[in-house]
């Protein structure tokens, strides 16, 4: 005869089960700000497609910058994409756009026409360290670029999940995934 559920010790299985149960839900309660993120990015986007204003401050922020930037930039801050384009940004690893600045993983990303800065510290801009930051499939880079976004991957934890190096890395088929 078997013993009632209610008076069986618990198996090493079900309490595993019961911790895994409980880190999905710590994931899914640190991942739900993002929506509010996400929906100032599209009243954002859309006071700059939508009127002269915001047209006009999207067309000098992306001037700015040197030719091989801007389009990465032009792509970030509209949200518009051209056909061709539509796959090439890197939507999951790449750049976020939020209330408090653009984030890179668990770090603040800034940039001049000569740098780009993580937390402060600086990277010099290259066109294939701007492709390997914001594209999906990036081509055009060689090993001193490589080099820096490796540094920068390990810096801002964005190949991990939740950006935090103790957890598991993100393996959706980025190339994050394969530098660390």
């Amino acid at each position: 005869m078997r013993t009632p559920q209610k008076h069986r010790t618990p198996t090493p299985k079900s309490i595993l089960m019961r911790k895994m149960l409980q880190a999905r839900e710590r994931v899914k309660s640190n991942h739900d700000d993002d929506d509010e993120n996400v929906e100032s990015l599209d009243t954002a986007r859309s006071f700059a497609t939508k009127t002269p204003e915001g047209r006009e401050q999207v067309r000098e922020f992306v001037n700015q910058w040197p030719t091989y930037a801007s389009a990465y930039f032009k792509l970030l801050s509209t949200g518009e994409w051209d056909e061709h384009e539509k796959g090439e940004l890197d939507r999951i690893y790449g750049p976020k756009v939020q209330r408090s600045g653009v984030t890179l993983g668990k770090s603040k990303i800034t940039f001049d026409t000569r740098c780009i800065y993580i937390d402060g510290k600086p990277y010099e801009a290259t066109p294939g360290l701007f492709e390997l930051i914001f594209l999906r499939n990036p081509t055009n880079y060689d090993s001193i670029d490589f080099n820096q976004y490796h540094d920068i991957v390990k810096q801002t934890n964005v190949a991990y999940h939740g950006y935090d190096q103790h957890r598991p890395l993100n393996r959706f088929g980025s190339p994050e995934s394969f530098y660390i």
